[in-house]
């Protein structure tokens, strides 16, 4: 399990024993996660700046302070199966 720990700069992967490991990232607001690469083993971090939680929530960010940063694993993401879903009311 891989977790985007909002406020602290941190990644944290728990390993299926229960081992945690923490992956510390150079911004403070880590907001999610996606891997991608041709082996599925490339993290994609991304952030929100090192402004609060507030700040993110009431649109008043500084101009370019989301970052996205790439991160190669000794393990990949699993290919989540695409979906037809589509929500009420949205056009095609």
């Amino acid at each position: 399990v891989w977790i985007a720990c909002f406020e602290t700069g941190v990644v944290l992967r728990i390993l299926p024993d229960g081992t945690r490991e923490e992956i510390a990232v150079p911004v403070k607001n880590v907001t999610s996660l996606c891997f991608g690469g041709e082996d599925g083993r490339e993290l994609f971090v991304a952030t929100g700046g090192d402004e609060g939680l507030d700040a993110l929530m009431n649109g008043k960010l500084p101009p370019k302070t989301a970052s996205l940063y790439r991160l190669h694993c000794d393990t990949g993401g699993l290919a989540v199966p695409r979906t037809n879903f589509k929500l009420p009311g949205r056009r095609p």
